[in-house]
């Protein structure tokens, strides 16, 4: 039997006491140097929200023993808020395996950039893009000419390192395959052999040499040209600096070398090829029926860049972040001030509006054969019509949060914690007076108590 929900207590963090009790300090000194973007700063005040009731939340009321409870409304931001970017990430991965990524075999590609492009990508979307671009007509070229055919996939892209470090690199997932004209217009899949080394020595210095023309052509390539950052740093340009760097490390117990997402990020069996700086990774093939296996890769390409376990506080109030893999020096953990954490989450935010993942080949947009690959025709969206007669699927909706949270770790979010009974929603609490009384009715504190009644004049002066 699946277990029942326990409610989120965000404010008993690490991450929580450090962004409510040093967030207004940080945002002081970035005023000496300019301030930093608007979203940066919203996206650190609604993370003091997510999770906490008083802020608004959902009444749910269990109809066959009466039980009540609440559900905390959610910031939906990203980059900071470790809770919100796994709800994305597992939506975003249910979304993929239910009705984009077709059932053949699939391979995962990781792409990481040389060091000194890291500061010009992370803060120039328009280079990033053709570098992207780039990246992905080499790979379904590649692909192309193996097969004869037209192959797809969908790149991710990431800015963050297993270390809150910016280090900007793409995860791609590619069909191990192309699709042949067949019988009736109906694409046939192919799968192509296993890529043997040379070839990817081969792929990697074709993609190295693409980027470098790329750069070169847009004057990006100097004779002496170290630096990734201007040297008037603003406030967002010295956040930069800072969470390019690698800190100060220490030893401190193992690294975190056997954890749940390691094999989805290197599994056992994979080829690399370096080329000056350049790093072309590719995964084992993951079978066709195996959707579990390609559902868990999604998530993992899709997770934010903090992992809320592996952050701590010492008794001397720095903070300490675990590696996955020892460095070089034999170090395991990152330490930090608050403000330090801080400045490296504000360069890892991605602006809004700015796009993670991007879709090529047979799975792109305007793909002539998209709608014959994907598991599902893809829905359109609702649109105004003059004609009140005629009407239009609706979009696709985001798998509901408690789908989510049994598909994903078999919790039944609506159980009743009394009865085992299924819970429904009643009404939306947004008025902060009513939140309160209601959180009291159920004996559970809220953050900021209410202030009570002045007290009796007697019990304050005895002698009156």
């Amino acid at each position: 039997m699946p277990e029942a929900r326990t409610r989120h207590q965000p404010q008993d963090s690490v991450l929580y006491a450090v962004v409510r009790d040093h967030l207004d300090e940080f945002l002081r000194a970035a005023r000496g140097h300019g301030a930093l973007p608007a979203f940066i700063e919203k996206t650190f005040r609604a993370f003091l929200k997510c999770g906490i009731p008083e802020f608004g939340c959902l009444r749910l009321w269990c109809p066959a023993c009466g039980h009540d409870d609440v559900v905390a409304f959610s910031c939906k931001k990203r980059g900071v808020c470790p809770s919100c970017s796994t709800r994305a990430g597992g939506d975003g991965a249910a979304h993929l395996v239910d009705h984009v990524l077709p059932r053949v075999p699939m391979r995962q590609w990781v792409v990481s950039y040389p060091f000194e492009l890291n500061g010009k990508l992370a803060f120039q979307p328009a280079l990033l893009s053709a570098t992207e671009r780039v990246v992905m007509g080499v790979l379904s070229d590649w692909q192309q000419a193996r097969g004869g055919g037209q192959s797809g996939g969908v790149l991710v892209r990431h800015r963050f390192g297993s270390a809150l470090n910016v280090q900007v690199h793409c995860h791609i997932l590619m069909t191990d395959g192309v699709y042949c004209s067949g019988a009736d217009g109906v694409p046939v899949f192919e799968q192509t052999r296993e890529p043997a080394q040379t070839e990817l020595d081969t792929l990697a210095t074709t993609l190295r040499g693409r980027l470098h023309t790329l750069f070169k052509r847009r004057g990006l390539l100097g004779k002496h040209d170290d630096s990734n950052l201007p040297e008037q740093l603003d406030a967002l340009g010295a956040c930069v600096k800072t969470a390019m760097g690698k800190g100060r490390r220490e030893r401190g117990g193992p690294a975190l070398s056997l954890v749940a997402d390691e094999e989805a990020e290197r599994p056992t069996g994979g080829r690399v090829a370096q080329v000056d700086g350049l790093n072309l990774y590719a995964s084992p093939v993951i079978p066709a029926g195996d959707r579990g296996a390609l559902e868990k890769i999604c998530r993992y390409l899709l997770r934010g860049p903090l992992a809320l376990g592996r952050l701590k506080q010492r008794a001397d109030g720095m903070l300490t972040y675990r590696l996955k893999k020892p460095d070089k020096r034999g170090n395991t953990l990152v330490v930090m001030t608050p403000v330090e954490l801080l400045m490296r989450l504000a360069s890892l935010i991605p602006a809004p509006r700015f796009a993670t993942r991007r879709y090529f080949g047979v799975l792109a947009a305007g793909a002539r054969l998209r709608k014959l690959v994907v598991p599902r025709p893809t829905q359109r969206k609702n649109q105004h019509c003059a004609d009140p007669d005629v009407t239009r699927p609706p979009v696709q909706s985001p798998v509901k949060w408690a789908d989510l949270l049994k598909r994903v770790w078999g919790l039944e979010a609506l159980a009743c914690a009394r009865c085992g009974g299924t819970m429904k929603a009643l009404a939306v609490l947004e008025d902060r007076g009513e939140i309160a009384r209601f959180l009291a009715h159920l004996g559970q504190t809220t953050m900021h108590q209410r202030a009570t009644g002045p007290p009796d004049r007697m019990e304050q002066d005895p002698a009156a």
